[in-house]
């Protein structure tokens, strides 16, 4: 049994078994380590499943809320030592480039996260290799370093998030959104080994 964590934006659960499904997002205005054990208690509650048989937890480390990852990570770790359950982490970045592979999208991309207004976490990879570090881009300014050979590699979630399209279209067919969902969790299962099994959060600069 696997449990993931996503709390770089809201709290996101997802529990997967062999035949087993269910995931649940929470959104609340009250701090994160404040409601996190109690949310968690009663997921499990409604799944029916003590927190004992779980396997492993993912943990999504970021980039996002620095609060939010610290207390899943710290969640994570808790069970970690109590029931010696195996904690791994992925960043978003690894995340959709692993879907990106599965799609059999261009070998060399460019992953991009909004942040706000015209800035957006990026980070470079070749296959399954990451080949920079991650940072904040300007994206009217940094536009000119992307080229035709290069495929860019966007979370669904700009299109709600990003006020201004016009600046996808310079992209064309060059530019491939994402779903980034936790249904698509299912395929880290048997890449869990390429996961690190020391995750820590994903802390990004400005590089301007």
């Amino acid at each position: 049994m696997f449990l993931f964590l996503d709390f770089t934006t809201d709290m996101s659960l997802t529990l997967i078994g062999r035949h087993f499904f269910l995931s649940k997002k929470i959104k609340s205005n009250k701090n994160i380590s404040e409601i996190l054990v109690i949310e968690i208690e009663k997921f499990f509650n409604k799944a029916k499943i003590n927190i004992k048989k779980l396997d492993t937890i993912f943990v999504i480390t970021g980039p996002g809320s620095f609060t939010g990852i610290r207390s899943a990570l710290t969640f994570a770790k808790t069970i970690q030592l109590t029931n010696n359950t195996d904690v791994r982490g992925i960043s978003k970045f690894e995340y959709l480039n692993l879907i990106a592979n599965d799609e059999n999208l261009f070998d060399l991309r460019t992953i991009l996260i909004f942040h706000r207004k015209m800035q957006f976490f990026s980070q470079n990879f070749k296959g399954n290799l990451c080949i920079s570090k991650p940072k904040i881009i300007n994206f009217e300014v940094n536009k000119k370093i992307f080229n035709k050979r290069t495929s860019i590699i966007c979370d669904n979630n700009i299109l709600t998030s990003f006020d201004d399209k016009k600046y996808f279209e310079l992209f064309n067919s060059n530019i491939h959104f994402i779903d980034y969902n936790t249904k698509k969790l299912k395929m880290l299962i048997n890449k869990k080994n390429k996961l690190t099994n020391d995750p820590r959060p994903v802390y990004i600069s400005s590089n301007y």
